[in-house]
């Protein structure tokens, strides 16, 4: 199965510790880099890139950044070559490192999962280049089992979704029935006591593998030794 972890890239002065550990773990083959407030994911991951052969993906949240900025960010990514991304709706600032920010959720991750697969709606004007014309490997997030979360994992299937990373193996289950994309099991690193255990229930549950989410402070406690 494949393993990946989601980490948030860290603040200064900790990229250090967070980009060697990252590059001594052998249990893990790809990771996703987040930025919340951290050092940018992009730049991290061309940097990482040149220290180890991991397949890296960018996380993406529609909570911290305007249509501008999000066509900003994917055309930076294209330009870095870093084509494998996981777009979400994001957490609410109010439950992040900095709860007086305040969220932005001009886009979805639906539409913009339609803007980026084939430009409709279009970010912008008629002859900005489309985002479309570029190899893009898209992951989606689903955050539950609800008739609404269900409802939206068949649109981005139906919107060109190439991946799609649950919560929950009964999430796992319903979605598996909607599409024959990988479908990832995400599990939070401080509720995982047993991974080897939480790896085979992904597996006999049919998953393509398990994401093991930790923040980038714990990179550094033995998590991922």
């Amino acid at each position: 199965m494949k393993k990946l972890i989601e980490i948030r890239t860290p603040q200064l002065p900790d990229i250090e510790t967070c980009m060697t550990t990252i590059v001594e773990t052998k249990d893990f083959d790809s990771v996703i880099l987040e930025e919340a407030g951290g050092v940018s994911a992009i730049e991290m991951g061309v940097v990482l890139g040149q220290y180890c052969t991991k397949e890296i993906f960018l996380k993406i949240t529609c909570r911290d950044r305007n249509r501008i900025a999000l066509h900003s960010e994917m055309t930076t990514a294209a330009v870095a070559g870093l084509f494998k991304v996981v777009i979400a709706d994001g957490t609410h600032p109010a439950h992040t490192q900095f709860p007086a920010a305040k969220p932005v959720y001009e886009l979805d991750a639906l539409n913009l999962l339609r803007m980026i697969k084939s430009n409709s709606p279009p970010f912008g004007v008629a002859d900005l280049s489309p985002l479309n014309s570029q190899p893009w490997n898209i992951g989606v997030c689903i955050g539950g089992l609800t008739h609404a979360d269900i409802g939206r994992a068949r649109k981005f299937a139906s919107a060109g979704a190439d991946m799609f990373f649950v919560g929950s193996l009964a999430a796992l289950t319903e979605i598996k029935q909607l599409t024959d994309k990988p479908i990832f099991l995400s599990v939070a690193a401080e509720q995982t006591q047993d991974f080897s255990e939480t790896l085979r229930e992904a597996e006999e549950a049919g998953a393509s593998g398990i994401n093991l989410v930790v923040g980038s402070n714990k990179l550094s406690n033995g998590i991922l030794r």
